[in-house]
């Protein structure tokens, strides 16, 4: 008895042990995997192509990690590959073009980048250190197809990155005669002075000049932010002061964005922005008539500083410049706008550049999601022009001769408009509803009408959005769930539409199974609501007694 009480436990150590071991094994093999997983997707990783089809068509482009350079150099420092250069009365910054190869033909270029790191290989090699592939080692660089993937992140120069950016005393633009640090980044080219110069009030965003590719003497967006923006951190950090990231991961990973600093309430950029503009293209030639066109639509007063607020950069409506949509997007269109009239610029549905489409996205909010995902797209045909188009004849007379008149009136109009959507009085809100038309082996659903209404509209308060456009009818948020028909406090019942056929209506409506599910559980989804969770069943039916009886036996 005792031998084989000694032997069971004597196997029991040993299952024991060899689950420990494969845990371990599988622990190490994990945590291998997910290291070289890491190691196979890198921010850091550049691709450098080759400058002339001849040559690429021999050889594939070089694939090139940076951060493991930087690393790798840090004693030696950025010099090891990339010249200093300096304007007049400006600070000595590093061209991160290599070894200035910018300048130079696809023969030379070629044979410096050789040179220059097959050379620093091959010296790191002899004193002994870990180098990179040496002269002959070719595919170790031009990699047709790289092991490696890119994990680079876009980074926004969001409002609260450019609100500390002037405010900062850390970076001093000389002359030091304004109240910020504009100066520092925003420039123009001044052909007279034959250099890029400050100009007050003129700021607008960098990619206006610097497009993604060279043009002329104008740096590319990449070439100029990484030159200007890495060295002004280096600079600081050389200093031992705060600093911002001068490496990829610091701006390009997802880890090193979490770790910037993001203000939530961000004060107001100002540069003579209008606070309301009246827009309405036929004014002026109006105000030359002394009346009114015979045919014509009625002006936006646009809310300029809400547009602000709920934007994170002026490019998200200014898009090619700060100047008035209608300067470049005219009524019949123009080569400056791309031939994109004015009327398209505004109302493409398609497009997150133009007001509908810009309205169109931001329905995708999980707190507007719940109702709206599941609506179908409005066409332009369908919508009320009158949401915006709303200054009517009695605030034009007379006639705005000027901007500071039209933007009186925009704001007049603006300031008129309920702060929030209307809604429906208590008492009109059934309190609860019971679904039990379909109960079989569930039993019908009785669900918290009232609460759940009061808490759709305590989340469309906070939307100016639906301030704007859910106003005017009180029954607006019914329709959230009671879609597809005529506004009403007493709208039909679902069934009216929905039939109680498994398969639906031939016209592809879902049977009222099918619709129930899909509103209710589509609405928690969408606005990522816990509890009830959307399939837990018994959180909303409880089982019929028939099926209770059945699976008591």
């Amino acid at each position: 008895m005792t031998k084989r009480f000694l032997s069971r436990r004597r196997n029991h150590y040993i299952l024991t042990a060899f689950l420990l071991i494969s845990l371990s094994v599988a622990s190490i093999l994990s945590s291998d995997h997910s290291a070289a997983r890491q190691e196979n997707s890198r921010v850091d990783m550049v691709t450098l192509k080759l400058p002339s089809t001849e040559a690429a068509g021999k050889m594939p482009a070089v694939v090139f990690l940076h951060d493991k350079h930087t690393k790798a150099l840090t004693d030696k420092g950025c010099q090891t590959c990339h010249d200093k250069m300096s304007d007049a009365g400006q600070p000595e910054k590093f061209n991160f073009e290599f070894k200035n190869t910018r300048d130079l033909d696809s023969k030379a270029a070629m044979e410096k980048y050789h040179a220059e790191c097959a050379g620093c290989h091959q010296e790191m090699q002899k004193s002994g250190e870990n180098s990179g592939p040496l002269t002959g080692e070719c595919r170790a660089c031009h990699q047709r197809k790289p092991e490696i993937s890119s994990a680079w992140q876009r980074i926004p120069f969001s409002k609260s990155l450019h609100f500390r950016h002037t405010k900062t005393e850390k970076i001093k633009f000389k002359p030091q005669t304004y109240e910020n640090n504009c100066g520092a980044c925003h420039h123009e080219y001044d052909k007279k002075l034959e250099k890029t110069v400050y100009k007050k009030g003129e700021e607008g965003s960098c990619r206006y000049c610097h497009k993604d590719q060279k043009v002329e003497d104008t740096r590319s967006y990449r070439y100029a932010a990484h030159t200007d923006c890495v060295n002004c951190h280096k600079r600081l950090a050389e200093a031992e002061k705060d600093a911002g990231p001068f490496d990829c991961a610091g701006c390009h990973s997802r880890k090193g964005q979490k770790k910037i600093k993001k203000l939530s309430d961000v004060p107001r950029m100002k540069r003579g922005q209008p606070d309301a503009v009246l827009m309405a293209d036929w004014l002026k030639e109006a105000v030359e008539s002394e009346e009114l066109p015979k045919q014509w639509m009625q002006p936006v007063a646009f809310d300029h500083v809400t547009h602000e607020a709920a934007s994170q950069t002026c490019r998200a409506c200014h898009h090619a410049s700060l100047e008035p949509c209608r300067k470049c997007h005219t009524l019949p269109g123009s080569a400056d706008g791309d031939n994109v009239a004015l009327g398209p610029a505004m109302h493409n549905s398609d497009s997150i550049k133009s007001c509908v489409g810009c309205h169109d996205e931001a329905k995708q909010h999980k707190n507007c999601a719940g109702c709206h995902a599941q609506m179908t797209g409005q066409v332009f045909a369908d919508r009320d022009c009158g949401q915006c188009h709303a200054v009517g004849k009695d605030r034009l007379d007379p006639l705005p001769a000027n901007d500071e008149a039209r933007a009186k009136i925009a704001a007049a109009q603006i300031s008129a408009r309920p702060d929030a959507p209307e809604g429906v009085s208590e008492a009109e809100i059934p309190e609860k509803v019971t679904v039990d038309i379909m109960a079989d082996e569930y039993q019908g659903a009785t669900f918290p009408h009232r609460k759940i209404v009061k808490a759709l509209a305590k989340k469309t308060k906070k939307s100016k959005l639906a301030a704007a456009f859910h106003s005017g009818r009180p029954e607006t948020l019914c329709m959230g769930c009671h879609h597809n028909s005529p506004a009403s406090l007493t709208p039909p019942r679902c069934v009216s539409c929905h039939n109680l056929n498994k398969e639906g209506a031939a016209d592809s409506r879902p049977g009222l199974k099918g619709a129930y599910h899909g509103q209710c559980i589509g609405c928690h989804q969408q606005m990522e609501i816990e509890k009830p969770a959307a399939t837990d069943c018994t959180e909303c039916h409880k089982k019929s007694d028939k099926t209770l009886k059945a699976n008591s036996g």
